[in-house]
């Protein structure tokens, strides 16, 4: 158990602070290996057919191959109705097993409740305290008129210690209700982007429930006078948002391979100087392997109130891990409900500064279709289901005061937040370094306001043409000019042995670090004959022209042109 800070002051009427909670078996605990009560519900509706349903089928019959003698296996089909085509047994045979998921044809409509229901009811006539009992829901559409049936039974089936993995295929099922419906049973929701997937994460997930440790674990946190939760997630093995009834929060099954980590958020009022209490946390759960039913196990979390400004500390790198990929869930959950208010504004920057993060973060794929995602919107248009779907299960998957004046003020965006508050819930600026962890941000009144139309003009297609007219830059200020590298892409920025970055444009002989120049600031692409610039999520802006550009989305150059990185202007030379 970790705190973000070991002293907080006693004269803030107000602040945050957060606690990181890892829950793994002890290092001695050598538990057997639970059997399997796994019931497969798959979707056989006509928008199945084709590649997702053999891909499924393919999929179940690599998990017979893997099943021991004491697993039992069900599986059950569904459309506007449920079928069982192989019921509940221990020692699958194998062969026949397969022979009858081969059948499995797609037709009709989609009604998931007929699904689970028949599923759950196979699942009890093996279930006991003695095995893993599950449910996999396989689905690709949505469901109509029984959302509230499914969470109902949902939620019985978690209460009977039977979990629910509930995975859409594609883009046209309902995130939501998929979501609820693993929460309230303790399991997951996953997206299967593809039907090439499937195969992978079924033998992923059929795995770890082959690893479970312990069942059932609740999480109550009783809170002290003057201190309340107020939000709490799941950070590892897999990231989300954790919600709790009557105070007592669901977190299913711990595999004996992969720990639980969750972060808690506490707002904690005033105190007097002195040592106090926070919370007391109470863990129960059952843990069958070692034939232990009903465990409980409880921790006092204490922190020391001074009268004044405690001493600077560092964070520990865990909370800031897990705070950083909490930080980009919100910033994707406020950019979609800022859009369904109508504030395009505000989705289209919050997509833009969260493709910024994720750059940062290395995680390319993520960034780009945040990008897009937000390219759309800022042309008027709408975010399509694939991206909303991928940005919001991709991040799940990333692997961690008194009045006015007291106050946070974040440098990047200017907005506020209370005393102990790590990350901007605004931009994702991480707070107590006073701005970014690189270039500093320069004053905006320093900067031009009017923002490039990102959208004015195509990706140019790539050619084979003669090799093109050399590019050259010049730097007004000191008058050095520089012929580019005839390369498919140039990196602009500022050199930074320690770290490994080597521009090929080093603009720090230049005052780029005093002029706000990023280390990564810039790309220049060549594409036939043809020139590129893309900003690339640098501190302070890439402008051609007096115009902001988009980070991540290419602009056309044209001889002439001016670019500004920071403060730094730059002329644009393309002749002989």
């Amino acid at each position: 158990i970790l705190l973000s800070q070991s002293q907080l002051c006693s004269l803030y009427e107000e602040q945050v602070v957060y606690l990181l909670i890892e829950i793994r078996p002890a290092a001695t605990a050598q538990g057997k290996r639970l059997p399997l009560n796994l019931c497969l519900v798959i979707d056989r509706s006509t928008s199945m057919q084709g590649a997702r349903l053999e891909n499924v089928k393919g999929a179940a019959h690599q998990i017979i191959d893997e099943l021991q003698d004491d697993d039992a296996l069900a599986v059950v089909t569904f459309n506007d109705r449920a079928e069982v085509v192989l019921p509940s047994q221990f020692g699958v045979n194998r062969a026949r097993a397969k022979a009858k998921i081969s059948t499995i044809w797609a037709s009709g409509g989609t009604e998931i409740l007929q699904g689970i229901r028949a599923g759950l009811a196979e699942l009890e006539k093996r279930h006991s305290k003695q095995v893993t009992s599950h449910l996999i829901l396989l689905t690709d559409g949505q469901t109509y008129g029984d959302e509230e049936g499914c969470i109902a039974e949902a939620r019985q089936a978690g209460a009977q210690r039977i979990g629910i993995t509930a995975m859409g295929i594609g883009e046209d099922w309902n995130d939501a209700l998929l979501d609820e419906i693993a929460a309230q049973s303790g399991g997951v929701s996953a997206y299967i982007a593809s039907p090439g997937q499937v195969r992978t994460l079924l033998q992923q997930r059929v795995r770890g429930l082959g690893a479970v440790f312990a069942q059932g674990l609740t999480l109550e946190p009783r809170c002290a006078e003057g201190v309340w939760v107020e939000s709490a997630f799941r950070v590892s093995p897999y990231l989300e948002p954790l919600t709790s009834a009557d105070g007592v929060i669901n977190l299913g099954a711990l595999q004996a391979d992969a720990p639980l980590v969750l972060v808690l958020e506490l707002g904690v009022a005033q105190k007097p100087a002195g040592e106090h209490r926070l919370l007391q946390l109470e863990l129960m759960g059952d843990i069958p392997a070692l034939g232990r039913q009903g465990d409980r196990l409880r921790r006092d979390i204490r922190c020391t109130f001074t009268s004044t400004e405690p001493p600077s500390e560092p964070v520990p790198t865990a909370i800031l891990s897990a705070l950083s990929k909490v930080t980009l869930y919100r910033m994707q959950e406020r950019a979609w409900n800022a859009l369904e208010s109508g504030d395009v504004n505000t989705a289209t920057r919050q997509l833009e500064m969260m493709a910024t993060r994720l750059f940062d973060l290395g995680e390319i794929q993520l960034a780009r279709a945040a990008m897009l995602e937000a390219g759309r919107i800022a042309k008027g248009g709408t975010p399509t289901a694939k991206g909303r779907k991928e940005l919001k299960y991709g991040t799940r998957s990333l692997t961690i005061a008194s009045g006015e004046s007291l106050m946070i003020e974040c440098p990047s965006c200017g907005r506020k937040h209370r005393p102990g508050t790590l990350f901007c819930s605004e931009c994702g600026v991480y707070l107590p370094t006073g701005g970014p962890l690189r270039t500093e941000p320069l004053p905006e009144e320093e900067l031009p306001i009017s923002r490039a139309n990102p959208w004015a003009s195509e990706p140019v297609e790539e050619t084979v043409e003669a090799p093109p007219v050399p590019l050259h830059i010049k730097v007004l200020s000191t008058g050095r000019q520089i012929q580019l590298p005839s390369t498919a892409e140039v990196h602009v920025g500022r050199l930074d042995a320690a770290h490994g970055i080597f521009p090929d444009l080093d603009l720090t002989p230049d005052g780029g670090l005093e002029g706000g120049v990023s280390r990564r600031h810039c790309k220049i692409h060549q594409r036939g004959s043809t020139y590129l610039v893309e900003d690339v999520g640098s501190a302070n802006g890439t402008f051609l022209n007096g115009e902001r550009l988009t980070p991540y989305l290419p602009h056309v150059l044209k001889d002439g042109d001016e670019l500004q990185l920071g403060r730094i202007k730059l002329e644009v030379i393309i002749r002989q």
